[in-house]
């Protein structure tokens, strides 16, 4: 059950501050940590654990993006096969962070385990009953003790942690895998799916993304690594672990919404300019 406005002394014992990550103290509606003096609070069962809190580009679309989630073909193509790689990683007793867990988990709950769920969207968490632990906070930034996750898992949200220029796109996404790798035990997994671009995509971004940028502003959320570069991100920040990768496929003909915003606009696989890769990082 997700908790309310009290932890439990296992839920509690697992986080860590934000900032210095640091041993904090639990009390009743927040916590404090004991070295820098960073508070956060705890409200509506949600740990608020992010330095600046703010507006979340998924506070007002994570019904649409949901409902585009559910898409049958969407499934098959983006779900189906992953959830089952997931599910294969998780054994009793573990515990889960899911990484942009979103409205709703993209897999069964696991029995006998602890899923934990990050993500900057309020809306998201108040609508995920899935979770024994919600976590308002960044990957960027978890608030969690080193070495305290058997499994963690991204489903799609790797290029969704963008800033105002590539470049801050590429400090993000390399400060959340510094601090993924920091949180995993000795003997855990950091599943990663997501969208890796056909090479005309990646170069089309390289060169035109901050432009895009600068005349969409918060409307241009998303940055897709080419499967290449998030090895490297894995080389360079994951020293200590071991990387598998693959790719999921579909029939080239089946349809699905590539917006989802507009789901009565589909096209066939065998036009969507990106595959569906999964990352394996074995600590």
């Amino acid at each position: 059950m997700p908790i309310t406005h009290e932890l439990d002394e296992r839920l509690g014992n697992l986080l860590a501050c934000s900032r210095c990550k640091g041993h904090v103290d639990v009390f009743s509606g927040g916590f404090k940590c004991v070295d820098c003096g960073f508070e956060g609070s705890i409200k509506e069962g949600i740990v608020y654990a992010a330095r600046t809190p703010s507006a979340s580009f998924f506070d007002s679309r994570h019904g649409t993006m949901q409902q585009g989630n559910e898409d049958p073909n969407v499934v098959a193509f983006c779900y189906k096969e992953q959830a089952a790689v997931l599910m294969t990683n998780v054994k009793a007793g573990s515990i889960l962070l899911d990484v942009g867990c979103g409205p709703k988990l993209a897999y069964t709950k696991p029995r006998d385990s602890i899923v934990i769920g990050l993500d900057p969207s309020i809306a998201s968490l108040r609508a995920n009953r899935d979770l024994d632990l919600s976590i308002l906070g960044s990957a960027e930034e978890i608030p969690l003790k080193t070495a305290s996750i058997d499994v963690a898992v991204c489903f799609y949200s790797l290029h969704h942690m963008v800033g105002g220029r590539r470049s801050d796109n590429q400090s993000k996404v390399s400060a959340a895998f510094a601090d993924l790798g920091r949180v995993m035990k000795c003997g855990g997994v950091l599943l990663v799916f997501d969208m890796s671009p056909w090479l005309p995509i990646w170069w089309t971004q390289l060169l035109f993304w901050n432009l895009a940028k600068r005349v969409l502003g918060g409307k241009l959320d998303m940055f897709f690594w080419h499967k290449k570069r998030v090895a490297k991100f894995g080389v360079d920040l994951l020293p200590r672990a071991h990387l598998e990768s693959g790719q999921f496929s579909v029939p080239l003909s089946t349809t699905f919404p590539p917006i989802f915003a507009l789901p009565s606009f589909r096209i066939p696989r065998a036009l969507y300019p990106f595959d569906a890769m999964v990352y394996k990082w074995s600590f």
